[in-house]
Formats: C-alpha cells, sequence, structure tokens
C-alpha cells in the first residue's frame, strides 16, 4: 500500500471512531428545551471533533511506545515521506547542539 494510501487510511479510520464515540458522547448530553436546535447540533459537532482529536493524538502517542497500538488506526504502518522529518533522537540531538552554542542571551 502506497503512503499515501496509508495516512488516508489512518486519518479516516481517526476520524470514523472518534465521530462515533462524540455522537455517542452527545446523545447521552440533556440540553434545556429553550435552546435552539443549532446550538444542540454544534454542541454535537463539537463532542465528535473533540473525540476524534483525543483518540486520534492518544493512539499516535500509545503508538510511539507501543507501534502496534498503530492497528487503532486501521493499519500498524506509519506513513514515510521522502526527506521529511527528524527522528525524536536527532530531534533532541540538535537541541542539545544548539542551546550548547548559545550563550546566556539566546546568541551565538
Amino acid at each position: 500500500m502506497s503512503d499515501l494510501m496509508t495516512s488516508i487510511v489512518r486519518d479516516i479510520a481517526g476520524k470514523i471512531v472518534g465521530g462515533g464515540v462524540g455522537l455517542a458522547l452527545g446523545a447521552g448530553v440533556a440540553v434545556p428545551a429553550d435552546l435552539s436546535d443549532r446550538l444542540t447540533v454544534a454542541l454535537t459537532i463539537a463532542l465528535a471533533v473533540a473525540a476524534q482529536t483525543v483518540y486520534y493524538v492518544g493512539v499516535r502517542l500509545l503508538e510511539r511506545r507501543w507501534p502496534g497500538a498503530g492497528r487503532l488506526l486501521g493499519l500498524a504502518r506509519q506513513p514515510v515521506y521522502p526527506g521529511g522529518g527528524v527522528s525524536d533522537a536527532e530531534l533532541a540531538r540538535l537541541r542539545a547542539a544548539a542551546h550548547r552554542s548559545t550563550g546566556t542571551n539566546g546568541t551565538p
């Protein structure tokens, strides 16, 4: 499967699961009768988006420790982008080198 399709599957899976959870949570929310239907729809959408975000970020964080957790996004394999990104270890090394090369006022 191409990296494009991998990223699409993982994105859609997170939206479906998170959206379903958000809608289920929204079904249990009691909205006062004097509030408009628009507000009810807005609250439901907000819950769905929040649940999608929490689900996706949560799985991505789990995946850093347990790579198999990626299956919760439809595929365990992460997309790889050519020339893109820096590993966490490399980023830490670069930050440490930058910190060592700066003076107390933040200038090299």
